[in-house]
């Protein structure tokens, strides 16, 4: 039992440790991506995104990408996307 318990313990630390790395790195990449910027080119850029989703603003539809951000940010990291043309109209850093 308590073997099974240190190697629960284990897997957690490395698996916490590999999705901060990511998160890191998804705030350094940030920073590479600029408005105007197609879905592709961000994706190119941070990687495949953890939710992708529509989004209705003030009559306009848009559509958001949310990629993990590092631990004590209030919310993930998310690119805002026109609907009309795929473009990059917004960035949120997530804090």
């Amino acid at each position: 039992m308590r073997a099974l318990l240190i190697l629960i313990i284990l897997c957690s630390f490395f698996s916490c440790g590999e999705k901060a790395d990511k998160a890191r790195a998804n705030h350094k990449n940030l920073y590479e991506v600029s408005l105007g910027m197609n879905e592709n080119e961000v994706i190119k850029i941070m990687g495949k995104p953890i939710i992708k989703r529509g989004v209705l603003l003030r009559e306009n539809e848009f559509y958001e990408l949310h990629y993990d951000s590092e631990f004590g940010m209030s919310d993930n990291i998310k690119f805002f996307f026109s609907v009309k043309d795929s473009l990059v109209v917004d960035i949120y850093d997530g804090r």
